[in-house]
């Protein structure tokens, strides 16, 4: 669902790029807030916990960039013009 009411309405139809960093941000945030809540009520040491939540929500933001990317090319019916 986040794909379909996050990205595909965060921008213009015809600005890719836009869209893909807001979404591939969103899912960074959103993916940083989830690991550190949950994380914090597992494990008790919390700088650990911040670090762990910061470096998963970078690696899950660059991964998020690429799928957009696909998603865009090959999923969704428009395609830019050339």
């Amino acid at each position: 669902m986040g794909y379909l009411l996050i990205f595909r309405n965060a921008g213009d139809d015809d600005d890719y790029t836009k869209r893909n960093i807001i979404g591939a941000l969103f899912d960074a945030v959103l993916t940083l807030a989830v690991i550190y809540l949950m994380g914090r009520d597992i494990f008790v040491g919390e700088n650990d916990l911040i670090n762990a939540a910061i470096l998963s929500a970078v690696v899950v933001g660059i991964g998020e960039w690429f799928f957009h990317r696909y998603l865009d090319n090959n999923v969704f019916d428009e395609k830019p013009d050339p």
